[in-house]
């Protein structure tokens, strides 16, 4: 079965407090505010230094992502065939082997 691409629409909006505005805006399209937002969410899992600001913009900048990139936002990955088949699914250039 083929489905037909449709275009974004928007539709009444019932109530402007949904807190959309908290999760939408660490995409400003700033990478201090990315990691201003993961550090205070997720500040057990990075380096003891913190994100540094040079990888995320490079990541913002499309840069391919490697290895060393990676461990110097988390000292330890798990799974790197996971990170590798999300990588794959949004289309985010990397060379991590």
């Amino acid at each position: 079965m083929q489905t037909e691409a449709k275009n974004w629409q928007t539709g009444q909006i019932e109530n402007y407090e949904d807190n959309s505005e908290e999760l939408l805006n660490i995409f400003d399209g700033n990478p201090q505010t990315y990691i201003d937002w993961a550090t205070e969410y997720f500040d057990e899992i990075f380096v003891e230094n913190g994100i540094p600001l040079e990888t995320v913009t490079e990541i913002y900048n499309g840069k391919t992502l490697t290895r060393e990139m990676v461990l110097t936002i988390v000292e330890e990955l798990e799974d790197w065939e996971q990170l590798e088949s999300d990588l794959e699914e949004i289309g985010y250039s990397y060379s991590i082997n």
